[in-house]
């Protein structure tokens, strides 16, 4: 097994030593199962494990979502480019404001994330992303009694493709941002990136009121920066609280 193992991986580093294109695995959803493709899939249809898993079967949404959903099935080339995805709010205090601004950018940066996760998959082919929020709640103090509802659809117009979020506080708002983005794959495959765009969400919300992660400091070390991808890793698993 060891010598197969080493002729196998020599004969890889040749290949890539000599510019040999090793094509990527290409899947398609069959009976709730993204199964891999036979080689020589036109590359019209060719989507890669995580573009497929997006909508195939139950989704790759995590956590999934408490209210009534439809991740549809259909998967539409998106650009990603920061100086076409347009984001546009509507909120009634200048302090949600602020921290929808901040949760804005936070958005942006998971979609420089995705954008990094593939060299093939080019962000600026597909159309361009707009993200609308309405929210309806002047708070901007997240407590036990926040309603951290949401709810959203994503649709095709002519020209651009539509997120659009409903929410009662910047809060849900932030989670229907969460789910934008993990609803976006790159797709090395098709040599570009995808968004699920024709999803429903309603009413979404978190399970528990409260929600956090222990982190011990005091008998295990942790540098600044693993603290801070502990914290994102809990804002994209929606989770509340760290201390």
């Amino acid at each position: 097994m060891g010598r197969f193992t080493s002729t196998a991986l020599l004969g890889l580093a040749s290949g890539l030593a000599l510019g040999v294109d090793i094509p990527h695995k290409t899947y398609e959803c069959v009976d709730d199962v993204c199964a891999q493709q036979p080689p020589g899939t036109p590359a019209s249809a060719s989507l890669s494990m995580e573009a497929c898993a997006i909508t195939c079967g139950a989704g790759s949404l995590w956590p999934l979502p408490s209210g009534s959903y439809n991740f549809g099935g259909t998967l539409t080339p998106v650009s990603l480019d920061p100086s076409t995805v347009l984001i546009t709010h509507t909120v009634p205090s200048a302090a949600a404001k602020a921290v929808l601004e901040t949760m804005e950018d936070v958005f942006l940066d998971e979609l420089a994330v995705i954008v990094s996760r593939s060299s093939t998959a080019s962000s600026a082919s597909g159309l361009p992303l707009r993200v609308n929020l309405d929210v309806a709640d002047p708070g901007a103090v997240l407590t036990l009694a926040t309603d951290e509802t949401y709810s959203l659809t994503t649709t095709v117009e002519a020209s651009y493709i539509m997120a659009s979020i409903v929410a009662p506080s910047v809060f849900g708002a932030r989670h229907g941002l969460t789910t934008v983005a993990q609803l976006i794959a790159a797709n090395p495959a098709g040599a570009n990136i995808v968004i699920a765009s024709d999803v429903t969400i309603t009413d979404d919300a978190p399970g528990f009121p409260y929600r956090g992660v222990l982190v011990d400091t005091g008998r295990h070390f942790m540098p600044i920066t693993q603290l801070r991808r502990t914290i994102d890793a809990m804002a994209l698993n929606k989770v509340r609280s760290c201390w």
